[in-house]
């Protein structure tokens, strides 16, 4: 097989601000072409192709890209194969010059993916670790795996990948209990794949009851996790868990609670010292399993501020929906008349404290499912949590959520927030739509794009701020005809 540099290459049109590559058909399989991100700026992308297989041994090709579509390296990995279930690619990370992939089977006998890995490459130098993966909370090399029983082609239930800012990855390992599948723990591994800590086993009141594990943030000190207390499926508490990030160790534990409500968590972020915490409060009187962004029970927004290393809180802000009906009409519950419930879909604290937040409105009770989605908010608050100012952007109906990124401007003078409808509907059509806030007059601008797709696999992908990447897919005899898999167009954003 000819080395991929002198298989993908870019073509510039004049006149036209479009930039394209292309994946020839001679390559291996493609079935990776993920976005990669270094915190909240956009780095590039990961191409990954199925080569060949070897008795168990899948031989896969994988290139590295800048924003512009510029190769920065490639190389190649193998995966032990545990089962004849077909690789398929996860959660692609980028972190401090290093790609984590996650990689399953899946088993059509079944019907969904077993037995995740991951490998770990070098950005710099193409290089890539055996592939690993996590049983019964150690790392281990899968051409070494036991069963989990022996009528059973489980080597895991699966796990999730989180990332640590330049130091490494939490991996969260599934369990079963009875039919119900849990995130059990939090393992960190370095960026060389190797596993440092394991949290310490908090105590439960019985063997009906567990904690499950989510990561929310994390700096070089310290590591934010949520833990939802359960008993059986029946959530009992939700608590909030603070790890020395190089140790491990327990900081503070605490339980996330309000004397006179419920709450809910959407997003956090940490800046210095402070972690800040950000979500939905509901009535009391509610189910403590009640409490959905898409019901009709909960009051406003409220942000904690937190000390990162004792876990105390400083300061409890609360927004209730009521102060957004100056500028827009909308009842106690979160309600836009004619739009519908409100959900926050991103959170961004600005270098002048400023808050940013974005938002679609859902209608739950619409006939069409092609209108469930409707209208783009946003929303500005200043330091100390205080509305200052809302508004909508007149945008088009969609059956999924529109939301697909944020990322901060080239030169940190805002963010842009990306919204995308790549569904099929009537006019055949996909819709973008960006948001951008402006820190230095505080002003929110739209901008929209709309591609015809007709009958081409036609979908809009991530790419550096004032871009997006249109991909297009060909399969069998067009792919033939062609003679390439894919195609990728870094386009301008410009209202058309």
């Amino acid at each position: 097989m000819k080395h991929f540099f002198i298989l993908l290459f870019a073509i510039f049109f004049h006149g036209i601000n479009a930039q394209t590559y292309v994946v020839p058909k001679s390559t291996g399989e493609l079935i990776g072409f993920n976005s990669l991100w270094d915190k909240d700026k956009f780095f590039g992308y990961i191409e990954i192709h199925k080569d060949e297989l070897i008795d168990k041994t899948q031989k896969f090709s994988f290139i590295v890209l800048d924003p512009d579509f510029k190769k920065i390296s490639e190389g190649k990995f193998s995966l032990n194969k545990i089962t004849n279930g077909t690789p398929h690619i996860g959660r692609t990370l980028y972190n401090n010059g290093k790609i984590i992939i996650n990689l399953d089977e899946y088993n059509f006998g079944k019907g969904f993916y077993l037995n995740d890995t991951f490998v770990i490459l070098d950005v710099a130098t193409g290089l890539a670790t055996e592939s690993k993966t996590i049983q019964n909370n150690n790392i281990v090399n899968p051409k070494d795996f036991v069963l989990k029983n022996q009528d059973s082609p489980f080597l895991n239930y699966g796990f999730r990948i989180s990332r640590i800012p330049n130091s490494g990855f939490i991996i969260n390992e599934v369990e079963k209990k009875g039919s119900y599948g849990y995130y059990k723990n939090a393992i960190f591994i370095n960026l060389n794949g190797e596993k440092i800590w394991q949290n310490k086993e908090i105590a439960t009141e019985s063997k009906d009851h567990f904690y499950e594990y989510t990561p929310l943030v994390s700096d070089e000190k310290v590591t934010l996790l949520y833990l939802e207390y359960y008993k059986n499926k029946r959530s009992i508490s939700d608590n909030m868990l603070i790890l020395d990030t190089k140790t491990g160790e327990q900081l503070s534990f605490k339980p996330i609670e309000e004397n006179d409500y419920l709450l809910n968590y959407i997003e956090a972020k940490i800046v210095d010292d402070y972690i800040f915490l950000i979500g939905e409060y509901f009535k009391k009187n509610q189910d403590k399993n009640n409490k959905s962004p898409f019901i009709d029970n909960k009051l406003g927004l409220y942000r904690y501020k937190i000390n990162k290393t004792t876990g105390e809180i400083i300061s409890k802000n609360y927004l209730p929906f009521t102060e957004m009906s100056k500028f827009v009409d909308i009842n106690e519950n979160g309600r836009i008349k004619k739009e519908g419930i409100l959900l926050i879909r991103s959170f961004e604290i600005r270098p002048d404290g400023n808050n940013v937040i974005t938002a679609e409105t859902y209608r739950p009770e619409s006939i069409l499912a092609i209108n469930t989605y409707t209208e783009l908010f946003s929303i500005q608050l200043n330091g100390d949590f205080k509305l200052e100012k809302m508004q909508s952007h007149n945008v088009n109906n969609s059956a999924g959520s529109k939301y697909a990124y944020t990322q901060v401007l080239s030169d940190n003078s805002g963010i842009s927030s990306i919204f995308i409808t790549n569904e099929v509907n009537q006019e055949k059509m996909i819709f973008l739509n960006e948001i951008i806030y402006n820190d230095n007059d505080k002003s929110f601008v739209t901008r929209k794009m709309q591609i015809q797709k007709n009958d081409e696999d036609k979908y809009f992908m991530a790419a550096k701020p004032g871009y997006i990447v249109l991909k297009e897919q060909f399969y069998w005899g067009k792919a033939k005809k062609l003679n390439k898999q894919a195609e990728f167009t870094l386009k301008k954003i410009e209202t058309n």
